[in-house]
């Protein structure tokens, strides 16, 4: 036999109506119903819970024990449905993504701007890691979904693309790879430039186009690599989505060979997102494919473009 929070109202109503027949009326049930509740609430405990007469209903001593604690248990479970109600609502709560160094470095102010703004009372946790630690962060449960660039199909995961962008040249605005309208990695050779390592996602991907024969610098991280290169230690290869918005740095397309990656969201396979999850997903959706709309090198998914949300 299972007690409900409704057989603890029962017992909360009889006790401050003093009366079977008042506590239906208050809680909209038959009396018959009430007693009920009473009976297999008492038959659960193994005791009374109230000494009725034709004139009173009065609680035993075990009744009177169990008051405060079945006051207890109604504010706790209130609370706890209160709190789910704001998570639904999107009024209170915490929404955890993880998302790649590079996205996070260019675009994550304006998505997590426009997130404030439309979603004021949820706090966000971002894991910005690696490529190889987003998934890792999906799988442990540690994150909602992720800003990730496409890997091989794994059916752990769901992957969303949302753009294909390219690698592009990284320079101060004051060096002569800027004046250029395009950039060759011939032409790229001849330069110093900073260099990923292979310890790097992006490194690995730009491994055989990395073999230059200029005096590089190498690095594991992006933000070494942007710090470098606004010190004047050379150019860098990186993906927009690293320089996008950079207050101090600009970029050129890059050419003979163009190298692209495709990023987009990626969740556990069948998991549902929580409503503030989801509406962060699809602020991110809309925040990343604006970046791309001026960028006649980078390719928007069919889906991306036909959101009218974007």
């Amino acid at each position: 036999m299972k007690i409900g929070i409704d057989d603890i109202r029962g017992f909360l109503a009889v006790s401050e109506a003093a009366g079977f027949k008042p506590a239906a009326d208050r809680l909209g049930i038959t009396s018959s119903a009430l007693t009920q509740r009473i009976q297999k609430l008492e038959d659960y405990l193994g005791a009374r819970l109230f000494d009725r007469s034709t004139r009173s209903v009065v609680p035993t001593e075990l009744g009177r024990l169990f008051l405060p604690e079945a006051q207890r248990i109604q504010q706790e479970f209130e609370s706890s449905i209160a709190r789910i109600q704001d998570v639904v609502a999107q009024r209170k709560g915490l929404v955890s993504f993880a998302c790649l160094l590079s996205v996070a470095s260019g675009l994550l102010p304006n998505i997590l701007t426009r997130f404030r703004s439309e979603v004021p009372g949820v706090k966000v946790r971002v894991l910005d890691d690696t490529g190889l630690r987003v998934a890792d962060h999906l799988r442990l449960g540690r994150a909602e979904f992720g800003i990730d660039m496409w890997h091989a199909d794994n059916p752990e995961f769901e992957f969303e693309p949302v753009v294909t962008e390219p690698y592009v040249l990284a320079c101060p605005p004051d060096h002569e790879l800027a004046q250029a309208r395009t950039v060759t990695w011939e032409r790229l050779a001849k330069s110093t430039y900073v260099a990923f390592g292979l310890d790097s996602g992006i490194g690995r991907q730009l491994a055989m186009s990395q073999r230059l024969s200029g005096e590089p610098y190498e690095v594991q991280h992006l933000g070494t690599m942007l710090g470098l290169i606004q010190a004047g230690f050379g150019v860098g290869v990186v993906p927009y989505s690293a320089i996008h918005g950079h207050p101090f740095l600009t970029h050129r397309p890059l050419r003979q060979p163009k190298i692209t990656r495709t990023i987009g969201i990626v969740r556990r396979s069948r998991s549902t997102l929580s409503p503030s999850a989801e509406s962060l997903r699809r602020i991110a959706v809309a925040t990343i494919a604006a970046a791309y709309q001026s960028l006649p090198e980078a390719e928007l998914f069919g889906h991306v473009r036909a959101d009218k949300k974007l």
